[in-house]
């Protein structure tokens, strides 16, 4: 059966949030949303969404890391023994893409991951430089050939699931954290290239300077040895 796909979101555009969801449909009858703590204006979005996709919420944002445990342990419960595949609010993921990377899931099995690759060569400068500075350090530190950390675009094996919610991080250096462990533990690990795309009006949750010290610190720390789940 389909990976059920699952969608961290906050203060979302409309219009990429629905329209992805809508999308998917096709293709993948469970699809959960996280509503990580947005805004009173955007509820009439996330109530938009019934019937299509099951909608958490968190009371208040604690960040895009905590949002993806909150769904991964959601799914483990509800639809146990099935993948995820991990995806962006922001229009940023096509849905061909998403079912490229569902595909691959299948190959790797309840024990592997899928990482959804970006060409960040078509990216903005400030993007694709920090993307390829975080893929550098990670390759030198720790090996695996990485060359896009940052991808919210990813396949997590049904067995990996209660492991992945024990990750420690709450915000973007989670997503590091996640694939650094993924990296030490020997898990299975397959590429998909996927499409770089920045829609057009879309804002990123990405705080440059902030978020960019703590994946940094997170890279650091397990290179030092960080007690790991």
């Amino acid at each position: 059966m389909a990976p059920v796909v699952l969608i961290p979101s906050l203060n979302p555009l409309a219009g990429p949030l629905v329209r992805l969801v809508a999308g998917l449909g096709a293709s993948f009858p469970d699809v959960v949303v996280v509503d990580d703590g947005s805004d009173a204006r955007f509820g009439p979005t996330f109530r938009s969404l019934a019937g299509a996709a099951t909608v958490l919420g968190h009371p208040r944002n604690k960040g895009k890391g905590a949002a993806l445990k909150t769904g991964f342990a959601h799914i483990g419960a509800r639809f146990p023994g099935r993948g995820v595949v991990t995806v962006d609010d922001d229009g940023q993921h096509a849905v061909e893409d998403v079912a490229a990377v569902a595909g691959a899931l299948g190959e790797a099995g309840p024990g592997g991951v899928v990482l959804g690759q970006r060409d960040l060569a078509g990216a903005p400068l400030p993007s694709r430089a920090g993307g390829r500075l975080a893929a550098l350090a990670v390759d030198l530190l720790f090996g695996g050939g990485v060359a896009d950390t940052q991808s919210g675009l990813r396949g997590v094996g049904a067995g990996l699931l209660g492991w992945a919610d024990g990750i420690r991080g709450e915000r973007f250096e989670y997503e590091t954290l996640f694939l650094l462990r993924c990296l030490r533990r020997g898990v299975p690990l397959l590429r998909v290239p996927i499409r770089t795309i920045y829609a057009q009006g879309g804002a990123s949750r990405f705080r440059r300077w902030g978020d960019s010290w703590a994946v940094a610190g997170a890279i650091l720390g397990d290179a030092a040895g960080s007690p790991a789940p």
